[in-house]
C-alpha cells in the first residue's frame, strides 16, 4: 500500500510550546529536529484526518508527539501525545512506526509516494546513460522555496494544469529574465517518468541494433 500524498506546514510555534510544555525544556539543537513540513504517514485513502510523527518524547518513549489535520478544512493543524503501535510483522525487524489505533494498514505494509519511486528509478536510467553521477541538488541559483523535498499545496505546471493540489518540485524553468521553480503532480510527475523511461528504451534498442 502506498503512503498518503497530503502535505500542510508545521505549525512551528505551537509544536515549540507542546515540546516545552510535555518536557519542560528545549535546546537550540533540539528545534533542528523538528520537522520543515508535514507530511501524511498514513495510508493512501485512510479514514479520519492526515497524521505525521513530529517528535520523540526524552521522558516518555513509549509515546511521542503527533500532528493531526484534515485537507481543505477549516480546523488548524493540532498536535497530540500518542501512543505507538505495539503491532509486530511476521519478520523480525518489522515494526509499526505509527500511533496507537491508527486506521488500516501498519508502517511496515506501506511504500513511498508513486511520483517520488518514478523520479528516482528514471534519474538512476539518466545516471547510466550519461555514465556520471547524476546531480543530487539544484544548482544555488535554482534551489526550490521550499527546501527538504516533500509536497506542497500549489499548481501542476505539466499535463494537467491542476489548481490546489499535492505538487513537488521538479527542477527549474530557464528563461530570458531568469529561473522559475517548476512543480508538478503526482499524476503527471509519473506520466513523465514514464515517457522517459521509454525513450531510454527506445534508444537503448537503436544502440544494440546499430552495433
Amino acid at each position: 500500500m502506498r503512503k498518503c500524498t497530503a502535505a500542510t506546514e508545521v505549525p512551528h510555534g505551537d509544536v515549540f510550546l507542546a515540546i516545552l510544555a510535555g518536557q519542560g525544556r528545549v535546546g537550540a539543537a533540539d528545534l533542528a529536529r523538528i520537522p520543515r513540513r508535514l507530511r501524511c504517514e498514513l495510508g493512501l485513502w485512510h479514514e479520519g484526518e492526515h497524521a505525521d510523527h513530529v517528535w520523540d518524547w526524552d521522558h516518555r518513549p513509549t509515546h511521542a508527539l503527533w500532528a493531526r489535520w484534515v485537507t481543505g478544512g477549516a480546523a488548524a493543524t493540532r498536535l497530540e501525545s500518542l501512543p505507538w503501535c505495539e503491532a509486530a510483522g511476521a519478520a523480525r525487524e518489522e515494526t509499526c512506526t505509527l500511533f496507537w489505533g491508527h486506521p488500516r494498514h501498519h508502517g511496515w505494509q506501506l511504500r513511498g509516494d508513486p511520483a517520488e519511486e518514478s523520479l528516482a528509478r528514471w534519474l538512476g536510467a539518466a545516471k547510466l546513460r550519461a555514465g556520471r553521477p547524476a546531480p543530487e541538488d539544484p544548482p544555488p541559483e535554482s534551489e526550490p522555496p521550499v527546501t527538504g523535498g516533500g509536497w506542497v499545496p500549489g499548481r501542476c505546471w505539466l499535463y494537467c494544469g491542476g489548481t490546489d493540489l499535492p505538487v513537488t518540485w521538479i527542477g527549474p524553468v530557464r528563461v530570458p529574465r531568469g529561473d522559475a521553480p517548476m512543480y508538478a503532480c503526482a499524476a503527471c510527475t509519473g506520466r513523465l517518468a514514464r515517457l522517459a523511461e521509454e525513450e531510454i528504451g527506445r534508444a537503448d534498442r537503436e544502440s544494440l541494433v546499430s552495433r
